[in-house]
């Protein structure tokens, strides 16, 4: 029955209750539950009930606990319960006044699940249901070199990036969504990291025994609360999959010990840096139109979401991208014929230091592998890095020398090996300028603009020839010799003449 107030009296076993007695016993051999349900004066559902609300501190987390017990399935050696509970539409059906266990049947993986008891009464027509634990989300990001004000990436973080092939930068992780208010219900809290990569991306973490980061260096896990940061990498287990070396899982069975030894209260993240770099499977793009980013890496976060009994949910999945530059430059002489045999070294200046390229030239993949300091002969020459040569296709209609794997930048292109009686072309300037974002699809889209930013065609002139002796040279001189001495005579004679006359 129901007070004037609204409180209810005279408190049963619900339909859904199998054997009361049975459950009364499972209440008071409870060890989560306060002692006040364990005395001699609770005998009946009326009692349990002015017990939960006569207290005066940890009514929810009593609530809640009672929940978990009554929901325990029939299966796991509990006999109170009836065979199933019975599921009521509440805008269509009338309900009785009383308690009634809540429970959340969603089939979808980002739900959190769990139990809640709710006070139905006759004092209000419709009640509203909040639920009262969030699900977490995961963000990934990639570091650039550069702030972009256009793409929202700060110290370097955002949604997508340029590099070279080969040199090492950061993915991060970050589990939001968390606070120790929703993980306090649970016994245990397990969060995992899945990560995919596409094959064009090398995983650069140093995982010792035990799949455990031996160099912090490589990967680390830290708790962030507030501005504080809590190391806790070596709880943490990062495993490649032994069938799929592109699939790498971040875990932890249980991080509640993790916040209660490092005193952590309140909302908190996760998040995970690593090291990783292009490989020469990458794509790389060569055209100033925008184009989509081929190297990807995507991530979900499975979490414990069902606090009173075991379950996980994941979440939806992010993903960031990163690109790389492909030059294509073209050899030809003056005439535009193309110009074979030409060799070129590729450099940048740093601090003003100057730096030249090295590339994998087997098989003319001409693969981009480091900078090393430049040095010069003593004609000033650079006499170290890798040299590229043109070559002729197939059809002999054009002479090229690619560059792959190139990182936004500005350079300078130069002849070091010059084709016979041609003059040395000048350094020729090489400016890529990379902007990328996130389309309306949420798929990284890149744009490139600058001088010769997808290659540069370089001219040869030929040289002045001087005569060669014995040769045709030679016979020219001998005849002009000739026509002079011939001359010389006629106005010898002339003069010859007039004195005479």
């Amino acid at each position: 029955n129901q007070a004037s107030d609204g409180s209810l009296g005279d408190i049963e076993w619900g339909t859904g209750i199998k054997n009361g007695d049975t459950l009364l016993e499972a209440i008071k051999g409870d060890s989560k539950l306060p002692e006040v349900f364990k005395g001699e004066d609770v005998k009946t559902a009326s009692d349990v009930a002015k017990k939960l609300a006569g207290l005066e501190t940890g009514k929810e987390a009593a609530a809640a606990e009672l929940a978990r017990l009554i929901g325990t399935k029939t299966n796991e050696g509990y006999t109170y319960l009836s065979e199933s509970f019975t599921s009521i539409n509440s805008n269509t059906t009338k309900m009785e006044e009383g308690y009634y266990l809540i429970v959340d049947t969603s089939t979808q993986q980002q739900d959190v699940v769990g139990l809640s008891l709710l006070q139905l009464t006759g004092t209000t027509n419709k009640m509203e249901i909040v639920p009262k634990t969030t699900k977490p989300t995961v963000n990934k990001q990639v570091k650039d070199e550069v702030d972009d004000a256009e793409t929202g990436a700060t110290d370097g973080w955002g949604e997508t990036a340029d590099h070279e092939i080969g040199e090492t930068f950061q993915f991060k992780l970050i589990a939001n969504g968390l606070s120790t208010e929703n993980i306090d219900k649970y016994d245990s809290y397990s969060l995992k990291f899945n990560d995919e990569k596409t094959a064009g991306v090398t995983y650069g973490m140093n995982i010792g025994s035990e799949n455990k980061i031996a160099d912090v260096t490589t990967g680390k896990v830290e708790i962030v609360s507030g501005s504080n940061r809590y190391d806790v990498t070596d709880s943490f287990t990062w495993k490649i999959d032994a069938n799929n070396s592109n699939k790498l899982t971040i875990s932890c069975d249980n991080i509640k010990p993790l916040l209660e030894t490092n005193e952590i209260s309140g909302q908190f993240t996760v998040e995970v840096t690593y090291n990783a770099s292009l490989n020469e499977g990458a794509q790389v793009i060569n055209s100033e139109v925008a184009t989509e980013i081929q190297n990807k890496n995507t991530v979900t976060l499975t979490y414990s979401n069902n606090p009173n009994f075991s379950g996980e949910g994941t979440s939806q999945p992010d993903d960031v991208y990163v690109a790389s530059f492909k030059l294509v430059n073209a050899k030809v002489d003056d005439k535009n014929a193309p110009l074979a045999g030409a060799g070129f070294k590729l450099t940048k200046t740093v601090d003003e230091k100057l730096y030249v390229a090295t590339f994998d030239t087997t098989q003319d993949k001409n693969v981009f592998t480091g900078w090393i300091e430049a040095t010069k002969d003593d004609n000033g020459v650079i006499n170290n890095g890798t040299v590229i040569t043109s070559k002729l296709n197939a059809a002999e209609t054009a002479a090229t020398f690619d560059m792959v794997g190139l990182d936004a930048g500005t350079y300078k292109l130069y002849e070091v090996v010059t084709p016979a009686g041609y003059d040395t072309a000048e350094p020729v300037d090489i400016v890529i300028t990379a902007t990328h974002a996130e389309n309306e699809n949420l798929v990284g889209q890149v744009t490139v603009t600058g001088t010769n930013s997808t290659g540069a065609t370089v001219i040869n002139t030929k040289n002045g020839s001087l005569p060669e002796t014995g040769g045709m040279g030679t016979t020219l001189i001998y005849g002009a010799g000739a026509l002079m001495v011939a001359g010389a005579a006629v106005v010898y004679v002339t003069n010859k003449r007039t004195r005479k006359d």
